[in-house]
């Protein structure tokens, strides 16, 4: 009996932890502002960014490479390709509302590399998709806007006083399968330049994740 009493337990135990966290509401005033800066946390216009990457498979080895996105705030569109150190481009593709993939070179042509690499760039540049469920404050002070996409996951906007922020991402089942934490440089940007990190870092939770370390070299604001 015991298997029996211990599966028991670990169903419990996950659907007792798949819960979000619990958000205090704030005034009016305050919710109509915090919605704004959240909308402010992605670049507007049409981008180019240059990272450096170090990425972190599942049970593989550190990879370096260099990293190219354009993207589009208009459309949602983006063109992505990673080169190595060398200059080899190893993978190129689009999405434009559907992905097309240009080249893709062992390792990245393993199936749902592509698609899930977009989801990333969508998830890091791009306003949430769907409608904003609440906004407030987290109990460690930090403010939130609470968004559900169209598949029916939670996407957590927070935003912290030393003005870095966090994009917690949960499934449908509000289990957290992705974090984006963007870290700021202490020199003054540009206006436009102010919502652009210096580092990011993405990680992909569970059995299959995955970790991410962006940081920039290069955003080139370019014309529509």
């Amino acid at each position: 009996m015991r298997p029996f009493w211990l599966l028991l337990f670990t169903g419990w135990l996950i659907i007792a932890c798949s819960a979000l966290p619990p958000l205090q509401p704030g005034e009016r005033s305050a919710h109509d502002l915090l919605s704004q800066k959240c909308q402010q946390l992605f670049p507007e216009g049409k981008w180019q960014f240059v990272h450096s990457i170090e990425a972190r498979p599942p049970g593989g080895q550190k990879n370096l490479l260099i990293g190219v996105t354009i993207i589009s705030s208009r459309d949602k569109s983006a063109h992505c390709v990673l080169m190595t150190i060398e200059g080899l481009v190893v993978f190129d593709a689009t999405y434009d509302g559907k992905l097309v993939i240009k080249r893709a070179l062992t390792p990245f042509d393993h199936g749902g590399f592509a698609a899930g690499l977009i989801d990333d760039i969508r998830l890091i540049f791009f306003v949430p998709e769907g409608p904003r469920l609440e906004t407030g404050q987290a109990q460690n002070g930090a403010s939130v806007c609470r968004y559900q996409n169209p598949d029916g996951r939670i996407i957590d906007l927070v935003i912290r006083g030393d003005r870095s922020w966090q994009i917690r991402r949960y499934s449908r089942q509000l289990r957290l399968t992705g974090t984006v934490s963007a870290f700021f440089s202490k020199k003054s940007p540009t206006e436009k330049q102010s919502v652009i990190p210096a580092r990011l870092e993405l990680k992909a939770h569970g059995v299959a994740g995955y970790n991410l370390n962006m940081n920039l070299v290069e955003a080139v604001e370019l014309k529509p």
